[in-house]
């Protein structure tokens, strides 16, 4: 991305697969009984769903745990899906989109100031992020 300033939007759409900050979805209620892939959920079982599990289903794509910013976009679900889908995904993508190349531009020599490593991330949790990240100039 740092020499093709225009390949954000791909690199921002696999940032938001391969890290979505939101890891789980928000606690459901079964409105019947469903077997769902050999599951029994019973009417008003709690359901959750892995979004990061889903955004590296191996049906859609091979390699789903490697981060490839030049990858072509794939489907997922780091802003939700259907009814459920956040209202402010668009905002979410453009900021992003505008932020990254204005970052490289502002500091062309921008890397990691330590081993990856040494990249501290939240605690497992319903978030996902990074807690410190190291860098230099």
């Amino acid at each position: 991305m740092r020499n093709d300033l225009d390949a954000a939007g791909p690199a921002v759409e696999e940032l938001l697969r391969f890290c979505s900050v939101l890891q789980m979805s928000i606690p459901r209620t079964a409105t019947r009984d469903q077997v769902l892939a050999g599951h029994h959920i019973a009417e008003d079982d709690t359901v959750m769903v892995s979004l990061a599990a889903a955004n590296r289903d191996p049906r859609l794509l091979a390699d789903g745990d490697t981060l490839d910013i030049a990858r072509t976009p794939v489907p997922h679900v780091a802003f939700g899906h259907g009814i459920h889908h956040c209202l402010g995904a668009g905002l979410a993508r453009a900021e992003t989109a505008i932020a990254l190349p204005a970052l490289l531009r502002r500091f062309p020599a921008l890397r990691l100031a330590a081993p990856a490593g040494d990249i501290h991330f939240r605690p497992p949790g319903v978030f996902y992020g990074v807690q410190t990240l190291p860098v230099t100039w």
